[in-house]
């Protein structure tokens, strides 16, 4: 038999499943590291329905996003491309703004924005 889980964090696997003689074989698959989480979140935005200012630096914020996985540089971009479109709304109200993502509203989809797997590590910093 074959079976094939993933789960984010080990810790949230049932300790039964990982009994010893139960799984052969266990694959863990770490962050990207810097220069991958650069070129993923480069690709996202690429792919993305916004336009891309080309004054753009992604790799401005390589070492702020450490520990992002793909799925929280995913959630990034998101949150960029709202703050894109909330200035582009601010700037023209009947809808005619350019919408490009920028370095600022990068920046202001990092603020505030932790990634999951890095919310314990923080609650345990400020104890």
């Amino acid at each position: 038999m074959v079976v094939i889980a993933a789960a984010k964090h080990l810790s949230s696997v049932n300790t039964a499943v990982l009994a010893p003689g139960l799984l052969d074989v266990q694959v863990e698959i770490a962050a990207p590291d810097r220069h991958a989480r650069v070129a993923i979140l480069r690709n996202i935005l690429q792919r993305g329905p916004f336009a891309v200012d080309s004054a753009l630096n992604v790799k401005m914020l390589e070492r702020e996003l450490e520990g992002f996985s793909a799925h929280d540089l995913q959630t990034l971009a998101v949150r960029a491309a709202a703050a894109a479109a909330s200035r582009a709304l601010r700037a023209s109200p009947n809808g005619a703004g350019e919408l490009s993502i920028t370095d600022a509203d990068l920046r202001a989809a990092r603020d505030g924005f932790v990634p999951p797997a890095l919310r314990g590590a923080q609650a345990k910093e400020q104890v």
